[in-house]
């Protein structure tokens, strides 16, 4: 009982924590389910071959279903339920209170851990965006240049092209002045419109050129961070504390043991598992942890035991034999 209560004392806290009482369950319904008029058992027929035959060998060391019903001290759980009646409604508000509140420690300190841990790969893809943005910026630039040069070799072309036709059309028709002017006139419109849909062919180009240019520099982004964050799980995983050995074992256990042993140890987990069920995850652990545990020392002194037995048996045997 001290144990229990150390224990649940730690995980409720001693506003919560109340003393503990030992109680006999099987002791106080046999007590019950005694007609008290009649003195016979209420437990049904179906039942006689279990329940009713420890209630008549209760029976058999009890004056009354009185005193049988006071020894089990069932009374005593009984007397907190009643004076938890007027304040359990409080009660149970502050319970939720200080769920909500550990509930809010526990998320805060995971959301911490979640923030410096999204830092770090922050910090670690950093030269990976840096390296994107000179990309974009090398691009952008490449693009201006592209552009301006492309620009200023067709406008020279223009004129150069425009140059040759005046001069031609000047020598052909030398004091013409009206003729060579609407000649040339039309010459710059023929060569204008040329001019106009080979910039628009030039400035396409350079923009799929600028476009494949970022999509490379976003793809290659992509790829990086892939990279650090594939580093990060790998350092990650390297830096748990995974450290499992097989103990030797030696107490003699033949091979045979070890299935029952497993079982037996794991029956006690779940039973310990199911018992911390009244205090999720972290009674859940402590009840699975304390049964393996209890599972594990029984299933030794059972082992014990056995071995002696059998020793025995043997050197019985043995005796026999010889004689």
């Amino acid at each position: 009982m001290q144990q229990t209560e150390e224990v649940l004392r730690s995980v409720l806290g001693s506003k919560v924590m109340q003393t503990g009482h030992c109680v006999q369950g099987l002791l106080a319904f046999s007590a019950l389910a005694i007609d008290a008029q009649t003195g016979r058992t209420t437990i049904h027929s179906s039942r006689s071959r279990d329940l009713v035959i420890q209630q008549r060998n209760y029976q058999k060391h009890f004056t009354s279903r009185k005193s049988m019903y006071e020894f089990s001290q069932i009374q005593s759980v009984a007397k907190v339920l009643h004076d938890k009646l007027s304040t359990f409604r409080e009660d149970m508000i502050e319970s939720n209170k200080t769920k909500v509140y550990e509930l809010l420690v526990e998320n805060l300190e995971t959301l911490k851990n979640l923030y410096i841990s999204h830092e770090a790969f922050v910090a670690k893809t950093k030269p990976e965006f840096d390296k994107c943005r000179e990309a974009i910026k090398q691009a952008q630039e490449r693009f201006e240049q592209l552009v301006v040069t492309g620009r200023k070799n067709l406008w020279e072309k223009l004129f150069n092209s425009l140059k040759e036709d005046a001069d031609e059309i000047v020598e052909q028709n030398f004091g013409e002045n009206k003729i060579i002017s609407n000649k040339i006139e039309r010459a710059f419109k023929n060569r204008q419109e040329s001019l106009k849909n080979a910039l628009q062919e030039q400035y396409e180009k350079y923009l799929a050129d600028l476009q494949k240019d970022l999509q490379q520099a976003m793809r290659r982004l992509l790829e990086d961070v892939s990279r650090v964050e594939f580093e990060k799980l790998l350092s990650d995983s390297e830096n748990m504390n995974i450290n499992y050995k097989t103990p030797e074992l030696g107490i003699g256990l033949e091979f045979g043991d070890y299935g029952w042993m497993a079982l037996n140890i794991g029956s006690y987990a779940v039973a310990g598992f199911g018992i911390g069920s009244a205090f999720p995850v972290i009674g859940n652990l402590i009840g699975a942890i304390a049964g393996a545990v209890v599972g594990a020392l029984v299933s030794f002194i059972k082992h014990i035991f056995t071995s002696k037995e059998n020793a025995f048996v043997r050197h019985k045997a043995k005796c026999k034999k010889n004689r």
